[in-house]
C-alpha cells in the first residue's frame, strides 16, 4: 500500500515538474522588416519562431511591440525586391544611418523564466544597384548591442542579382538593445531580427523534487 501511495505521489510530482518545465520554455520573436505587405512572412511557424511582426514602411520611424517587447526602427529610404522568403537571396536596401531599438526585454525574460536572450540578424542585398555598390559595407558599419557584426553571404544562382546574409548570434541580458548600421549611401540592409530567450532551470521543478522527498520521509 505504501509503495502504491509513494508511486502515486512521485507520478503527481513528476507531472508537476514537466508542467513547470513546459511553462518555462523559451519564447522566440521575429521582427521582419518587410517594407510592404508583399514581402511579409505569413506565419511565425514558417520561420521557426513563436511570435512574428511584419514591420512595413519606406522611410522614417516605425514603432510597435511584440509580446511586450517594444521596437523602433528609424532609417532613410528602405525598399525590397525579389522577396521569396527569409534566408532566400533577395534585395533589401537601407539608406541613411539605420537605428533599431528594443526595450522592455526584462519583463519578457521574466515571463519566460530566463535571464538572457540571443539575437541574430538577417541581411539581404544586391551587389550592384544602378551602378552604386549596394553591399552591407565594412563589418564595422553594423553594431549589435555594441558588438561588431560579421555576416555569411549566400548569393543566387549567378551571384550577381541578390543575396542573403546571416549574422553571428549574440547573447545579452540588458533591458534595452540597440542595433545600428552607419552606412549613409544605399546599402544592402537588415531584413529581419530574431530574439530567443535562453531558458533557466526551473525553480518550480526543484521545489517539486524537494516536496516528493519530504512526503516520502513522512510516509515512512
Amino acid at each position: 500500500m505504501k509503495n502504491t501511495i509513494n508511486r502515486a505521489l512521485i507520478g503527481t510530482a513528476t507531472a508537476s515538474i514537466f508542467l513547470s518545465a513546459s511553462a518555462s520554455a523559451a519564447s522566440s520573436l521575429m521582427f521582419n522588416y518587410s517594407q510592404q505587405s508583399g514581402n511579409n512572412i505569413g506565419a511565425p511557424g514558417d520561420v521557426g519562431v513563436e511570435a512574428l511582426v511584419n514591420v512595413t514602411g519606406n522611410a522614417g520611424t516605425q514603432t510597435g511591440s511584440l509580446d511586450g517587447v517594444g521596437y523602433s526602427m528609424t532609417h532613410g529610404d528602405y525598399w525590397q525586391q525579389g522577396f521569396g522568403g527569409l534566408g532566400d537571396p533577395y534585395i533589401a536596401v537601407l539608406e541613411n544611418n539605420v537605428t533599431i531599438a528594443f526595450d522592455s526585454l526584462d519583463g519578457w525574460l521574466l515571463s519566460n523564466s530566463a535571464t538572457a536572450y540571443e539575437v541574430t540578424v538577417y541581411y539581404s542585398g544586391n551587389p550592384n544597384n544602378g551602378g552604386q555598390a549596394a553591399y552591407i559595407g565594412t563589418p564595422s558599419s553594423v553594431s549589435i548591442g555594441g558588438n561588431t557584426e560579421t555576416i555569411t553571404v549566400v548569393t543566387d544562382g549567378g551571384g550577381t542579382e541578390r543575396w542573403s546574409g546571416l549574422g553571428a548570434t549574440h547573447t545579452f541580458s540588458s533591458d534595452t538593445l540597440t542595433i545600428t548600421d552607419t552606412a549613409t549611401a544605399y546599402q544592402a540592409g537588415i531584413s529581419a531580427i530574431r530574439i530567443v530567450a535562453v531558458p533557466e532551470p526551473s525553480s518550480a521543478a526543484l521545489l517539486g523534487l524537494g516536496g516528493v522527498s519530504l512526503m516520502l520521509r513522512r510516509r515512512k
